[in-house]
Formats: C-alpha cells, structure tokens, sequence
C-alpha cells in the first residue's frame, strides 16, 4: 500500500494532540505506543520539511531539491543506525530507497545543480562542502560550458541585465534546519558510517 509521508504525519501529529480523546474510543494506545508515536512524528517531520522545502508556491525552490534530498537521506540513515530506532529499520530502509530513487532522477536534467549554482545565497557551497573536490571541479567545469552553450545561442554577443533572483526564505529555513540536525548527528556519532549520497554517484 503506498504511504503518503505528509499525509501520515498530519494524521498522527492530529491524534497525538488529541491522544486523551483517541483513548476515549476502542482505540486505546499503551504508553509504549504513544511513545513509537511521538518518534515516528520525529522521523516523518523530517520528509515533511524536506517536501515543502522545494515545493514551495512562494518563490523559486529547484535549487533546495538536491540538499534536502541528501539531507533528509543523511538523517534517516543516521536514525537506523540507533538502538532507539531498532523497531523502524525496515521502514526507514525502504524510504531511503525511496529517497534514492528521486535522488538517481535529478541525474536526467541539469536544472537541478545549475539551480543550485545561479542561487545567489547559496551558490557552489553546498556543492564544495558536501560533493568532494573531484565532483566539485567537475560540476563547474559542466555548468561553465552549459551556460556559454545556451547563453550563446539565446544571445549571441550580446549581454543582457541579469534579472534579481528571489530569495525563498521560508524555504530556506526548512533546509537549514535538516541540515543542522544532520551537522549535530556527525557530531554525535563521528565515528559512524554514513554512506554517500552525490550528485553522480547515486546508490
């Protein structure tokens, strides 16, 4: 049966609030229960603010596709790695291969890291500091001949004013915030094995 990650997590994060009622009906939960509850809120928050981080109808978001994807594969994969989160391994490993998945289909469109590269908040950053320097010189060396490429063939020699871009605060913050979190788990656990997941070189 497909699961709807937000859709999910508006329906638990609804009864959690309203958990004395729940427990008014026949649907009693233990304590234990609601405790698995209140983690999986945890876990699906994540997809959440990584959904609507580049879903937004506010501004430009194509740019934040890619590091909340990686961020959000960062987190979980980090969660199955906890005793704590023993019970949710199977799940978190099948949404991490449906994260994958999405990740493995940006690699059919240039949009995506040219995005990333004409932010002008973000620009090469995430690119340098996550990718490595061998993915890095070849992203740039990519977009360069990409954009004279098309820069070329709508303009000629002729140049034109750039526009001023839009930045996506709200959009932003969502993507700092998983990112942050994942800062605080390498952290944490430094000595544990978290696989990579580039630009290129997909699981």
């Amino acid at each position: 049966m497909p699961v709807r990650w937000s859709s999910t997590y508006l329906m638990l994060d609804h009864a959690e609030k309203l958990k004395d009622d729940v427990d008014t009906f026949d649907l009693q939960l233990t304590d234990e229960e609601w405790t698995r509850v209140s983690m999986l809120l945890g876990l699906l928050a994540k997809a959440k603010y990584a959904q609507q981080s580049f879903s937004s109808d506010c501004g430009p978001a194509t740019h934040l596709a890619l590091p909340a994807l990686e961020a959000l594969h960062k987190v979980w994969h980090t969660r199955t790695m906890k005793v704590e989160y023993a019970g949710f391994r199977p799940t978190l490993e099948a949404g991490i291969n449906k994260i994958t998945s999405y990740y493995k289909k940006t690699a059919d469109s240039n949009a995506y890291i040219m995005a990333m590269l004409l932010d002008p908040v973000q620009k090469a950053n995430h690119i340098h500091k996550y990718w490595g320097a061998d993915v890095y010189e070849d992203a740039m060396k990519h977009a360069e001949t990409l954009y004279k490429e098309r820069y070329f063939k709508l303009n000629g020699a002729i140049a034109t004013k750039p526009i001023k871009p839009i930045k996506n605060t709200v959009a932003y913050r969502k993507v700092k915030q998983l990112l942050r979190e994942l800062s605080e788990d390498e952290d944490e656990d430094e000595d544990m094995p978290v696989p990579s997941l580039m630009h290129g070189d997909p699981q």
